[in-house]
């Protein structure tokens, strides 16, 4: 498979509170998952393969040999290894979380 190059960004800030003489801490963060696809569409993509079946099922022709064909996809012949996929890995993903440490 074709390498794919993602980068995930994240943003971490911490606020301490001295609460009953104890140091308690809530801590936000920001990720960007896939933050190269936010930079850009063509970024941060992966492919897959266009068959994993290339040929049809085998014949036999009058020798008694086996032949073979190459298989259609939507009418025409394969001309592509890869393609593109379509999941929710391929797009960017925004996450915000919370935490609050007891101490």
């Amino acid at each position: 498979m074709p390498m794919v190059f993602r980068a995930d960004l994240s943003f971490i800030q911490e606020f301490s509170a001295n609460i009953i003489d104890k140091k308690n801490t809530l801590q936000v963060r920001f990720d960007i998952l896939n933050f190269t696809n936010l930079l850009s569409s063509d970024w941060g993509l992966s492919n897959v393969f266009t068959t994993t079946q290339p040929f049809t099922n085998p014949s036999v022709d009058g020798d008694g040999k086996s032949t073979y064909r190459l298989r259609n996809i939507s009418g025409k012949l394969i001309d592509e290894t890869y393609k593109p996929s379509a999941t929710i890995f391929d797009v960017y993903r925004l996450q915000l979380g919370f935490r609050f440490n007891f101490n």
